[in-house]
């Protein structure tokens, strides 16, 4: 029998955080979530887990979105992680310019689309 493919969510929220692990829940996934970027790195640094894709926020406390991305793409062990951001404000713009990720939805966002994307992911 096949692990059902993980997801991990980090959010500052913890909100957003429940509802989008009950939602992926629901959907099949397995789901690991972090308040803050730096926990959701050093879980990743040392978890032999594997997620099949990141939902990040980009404005958190202790490590932000923007500042998890750089972090990530400079580990060549998670490097190819692809991330969905998820944000409050005009964040999409800015991160798809810097950084190389594989969708971004404003917050409030559709569950469907949002869904659709970690699919693809």
């Amino acid at each position: 029998m096949n692990a059902a493919p993980v997801v991990m969510v980090v959010d500052d929220d913890s909100a957003i955080r429940h509802s989008l692990s009950e939602l992926l829940r629901d959907e099949g996934y397995a789901v690991t979530a972090f308040e803050n970027g730096q926990r959701a790195l050093d879980w990743l640094r040392s978890s032999a887990v594997r997620p099949r894709v990141v939902l990040l926020d980009l404005m958190m406390p202790v490590m932000d979105g923007f500042a998890f991305l750089e972090e990530k793409e400079k580990d060549p062990a998670i490097e190819d992680l692809p991330v969905v951001v998820i944000t409050a404000g005009n964040g999409c713009g800015e991160v798809t310019r810097r950084h190389r990720i594989a969708d971004c939805f404003p917050k409030p966002f559709s569950v469907t689309a949002l869904l659709a994307a970690v699919g693809r992911a």
